[in-house]
């Protein structure tokens, strides 16, 4: 993750987060669209810093996202939507790195929309 922007992925599914292709600028918003193209388990490592969803980062396949800690690492929303979207049933792992290993800070398993408004 090298990129504080909101840009998406240039080609979700090809194993590269890059929101400009060949220029290798990682978005929060592409790393979650490529974790989301690519079936299994993903990790998404984000530093130090303020990270912009905008207008949401949707969340299609099982994902870990660990920051630098709650004081360190924001993931920011626009302020008029949800930061999170689940469109399916995944779980997600969220936790702060602490050196080489990750402290757990929640983990749930999501609803999506239809199935907590009954649908």
């Amino acid at each position: 993750m090298n990129s504080s922007g909101n840009a998406s992925d240039a080609a979700p599914g090809d194993g590269v987060c890059e929101a400009t292709t060949g220029l290798a600028d990682c978005t929060v918003q592409a790393a979650v669209q490529e974790s989301s193209a690519l079936a299994g388990n993903d990790a998404i490592v984000l530093p130090a810093g303020d990270f912009l969803a905008d207008p949401f980062l949707g969340i299609e396949d099982a994902v870990i996202v660990a920051g630098a800690g709650a004081a360190s690492t924001s993931i920011l929303g626009n302020g008029t939507d949800t930061v999170l979207y689940f469109y399916v049933n995944v779980d997600v792992t969220l936790c702060r790195r602490h050196g080489r290993s990750a402290v757990l800070a929640a983990t749930w398993a999501a609803v999506s929309r239809s199935a907590a408004a009954g649908g």
